[in-house]
């Protein structure tokens, strides 16, 4: 799985691999309507505070009848990438992907994640 992420993030222009890299602990579709959000009403859904962002400001694209994530802890690096990646939907990024004639998982972001925190304990 980071063999995969690293190849295409070495592919990919910077704005487009760096949705994968903010993709990490969310679904992929999820981490694009994130990024359109920042890119749109960073004021809203970011709370700088405690930087976090605020999903539950938007329900009908992240509260799910199951498994409910109404926060995302962020640093400001992981805002950053946001802000630098292309404002696109998740079939912009898929089909980027295939012109590279790459296979694309983006699901793997995401399992990576799961896989580091359940090894960190």
């Amino acid at each position: 799985m980071i063999n995969w992420l690293k190849d295409v993030y070495s592919k990919l222009s910077s704005s487009y691999s760096n949705i994968l890299l903010f993709n990490t602990g969310l679904r992929p579709d999820e981490a694009c309507k994130a990024i359109q959000i920042i890119h749109r009403e960073e004021n809203t859904y970011v709370k700088r505070d405690t930087m976090i962002l605020e999903r539950y400001r938007f329900p009908d694209i992240f509260i799910r009848r199951t498994k409910k994530a109404y926060i995302s802890i962020v640093t400001d690096s992981i805002l950053d990438l946001a802000k630098q990646s292309a404002n696109c939907g998740y079939n912009a990024l898929r089909v980027a992907v295939k012109r590279k004639k790459l296979d694309m998982n983006m699901a793997y972001c995401r399992k990576i994640f799961a896989t580091y925190l359940r090894m960190q304990g």
